[in-house]
């Protein structure tokens, strides 16, 4: 009597954890899996972009982030993976990376230099297809006291979110500097 009491608890044990765990499954599928979006510099290659080598920038540039939203917002998703994130980040992302790119081409970024390059995110979005994703940046450059110029990228990937953005703030960078407005305004 005693055996068949055992085997009943662990039985019944056995099937509450399978109800757990199908319940935990079933919620991880309704609300998915959350994710911070960190930034990670995505390669570019110097046949990118078109200026290898910046003359009138030995004096430096000042290459600011300007003011984006530090709103959270979600960014974008891959099956059960929700990615959220900032526009300031992504601002911050590009400020890194074109400052590294500069430096590679012989224009450092100091902060008391007379040339400002300002840049700021001001919209992103993101689109899911059967076999491919992409991330749309919208964003603004402004060139010391100028008006600001609109540009925008999109960067098509087959990998996750944080990916595709990663490539967006590369594209992003390589606009930026073949772009012939500013690079008049670094040669000069």
């Amino acid at each position: 009597m005693s055996l068949f009491l055992t085997h009943n608890r662990i039985c019944n044990m056995t099937m509450k954890s399978q109800y757990s765990l199908i319940l935990l499954a079933l919620c991880l599928a309704v609300v998915g899996c959350k994710h911070r979006y960190v930034a990670s510099e995505y390669p570019i290659t110097p046949d990118r972009i078109s200026a290898t080598k910046i003359e009138g920038g030995k004096d430096g540039v000042r290459i600011v982030a300007g003011k984006a939203s530090d709103t959270k917002i979600d960014l974008g998703n891959v099956g059960v993976h929700h990615y959220y994130g900032t526009h300031q980040q992504l601002t911050d992302a590009i400020v890194k990376q074109l400052a590294s790119e500069l430096r590679s081409r012989g224009v450092e970024n100091v902060s008391s230099a007379n040339k400002k390059v300002e840049v700021a995110v001001t919209d992103s979005n993101f689109e899911s297809g059967m076999w491919r994703i992409a991330a749309n940046l919208k964003f603004t450059v402004k060139l010391g006291d100028a008006k600001p110029m609109e540009l925008g990228v999109r960067n098509g990937s087959p990998g996750t979110v944080a990916r595709s953005y990663n490539g967006a703030v590369a594209l992003a960078v390589i606009e930026i500097l073949n772009n012939q407005d500013v690079l008049n305004y670094l040669q000069n």
